[in-house]
């Protein structure tokens, strides 16, 4: 009879360790050595902030369409000759190609331009390849809010045949200042749609079997809209015997990046953590690297026209012999460099699932 009950009780505990490990199995292959079940599909959506940073940024600087020179020590006749004076600055040349540019501070930081709480949104669908490799398919949104900001620079003589946007004139002859401008661009939303595919490896579950923390990289696309800016130029004054001069403020629209697409890739880590057979939750942190928006290479400014002085309008056409800035050239920036941080809920399934169980 001891026996009989010893061998009633050893299969009453096998049938239970058997059940025990079918539940532990559901997130197992057959190998049970990774947090995955083999072959299964899944489902998520995540969100979170992707702020970012440009790795290299150049220099901004203004053309104008005649050379900035010291006037000469006689006296110049400009208005007539009964209007005698000399421009204390500037010494007017026949060739309208000879430009002068403005030194410049370098592009202003991402997060100058744009908010740095960049909206980072998406969803994806993962497939199961083994018990710890899943590999995925991300379709992803960002969203910065543009802001308002100021570049203070100043201006230097520039190399002779430089001229508003045909050459690169980025060499400045560096000497006296021979003015200070104070430009406002009020920048547009920065928005990008990507699209990439990657794999993540799964390390064994740990934390009563709930928690399993993974590796992964992604590859992929990203396509983003035009920014555009209104442009501020600030009054100009040229102080000179019988002024000032004064050129209006005013204001203009442009693009500062174009439309672009670009090649698009990082690494991550974060953990899964199991709510039951069919959900889990997911915290990943990304490091993406994106090829450098495509900058537009010359933004136009708009005529400013003939200056007046004293308050009193001047003749027609004396408005040329003052050297105005004709364009503003943005330089180029380097790769956006974004760290998103994201939580995410995914759904797993299996085309022949019938419920969901919960965790071992």
């Amino acid at each position: 009879m001891k026996n009989s009950h010893s061998i009633k009780m050893l299969a009453v505990l096998t049938m239970l360790a058997a059940g025990s490990a079918q539940g532990n199995m559901r997130h197992r292959t057959n190998d049970g050595c990774g947090p995955l079940e083999a072959k299964r599909w899944g489902f998520m959506v995540f969100g979170g902030a992707a702020p970012g940073l440009f790795s290299h940024r150049g220099l901004v600087h203004r053309n104008i369409p005649r050379a900035a020179l010291s006037c000469p020590t006689e006296a110049v006749t400009i208005g007539g000759p009964n209007d005698p004076f000399c421009l204390n600055i500037y010494q007017i040349l026949t060739s309208p190609d000879d430009a002068s540019q403005v030194s410049c501070p370098k592009d202003p930081q991402f997060s100058t331009q744009f908010s740095n709480g960049v909206v980072h949104v998406g969803g994806e669908i993962s497939y199961n390849a083994c018990s710890n490799t899943q590999y995925f398919v991300d379709v992803i949104f960002n969203r910065a809010r543009g802001k308002c900001f100021t570049i203070d620079d100043k201006n230097y003589r520039a190399p002779d045949g430089c001229d508003s946007c045909a050459n690169d004139c980025c060499t400045l002859s560096k000497g006296t200042v021979l003015g200070e401008t104070h430009l406002s661009h009020n920048v547009s939303n920065y928005q990008a749609y990507g699209f990439y595919a990657g794999s993540r490896y799964y390390f064994n579950r740990v934390w009563c079997d709930r928690v399993a923390f993974f590796v992964g990289l992604k590859v992929g696309m990203l396509h983003r809209k035009a920014v555009t800016s209104t442009v501020s130029v600030p009054d100009i004054t040229i102080p000179i015997p019988g002024g000032p001069y004064l050129f209006a403020a005013r204001q203009f629209p442009d693009s500062e990046y174009c439309v672009s697409n670009a090649i698009s890739g990082g690494g991550q880590i974060g953990f899964d953590y199991c709510i039951n057979d069919c959900w889990s939750i997911l915290v990943g942190a990304e490091v993406v690297a994106t090829s450098p928006l495509k900058v537009n290479p010359c933004l136009k400014i708009p005529s400013f026209g003939d200056p007046t002085v004293n308050g009193q309008p001047t003749p027609a056409g004396f408005g040329r012999n003052f050297p105005i800035p004709t364009s503003i050239v943005i330089g180029n920036v380097g790769c956006l460099l974004q760290f998103p941080v994201w939580l995410g809920i995914r759904w797993e399934f299996d085309w022949c699932k019938r419920d969901c169980a919960p965790c071992a």
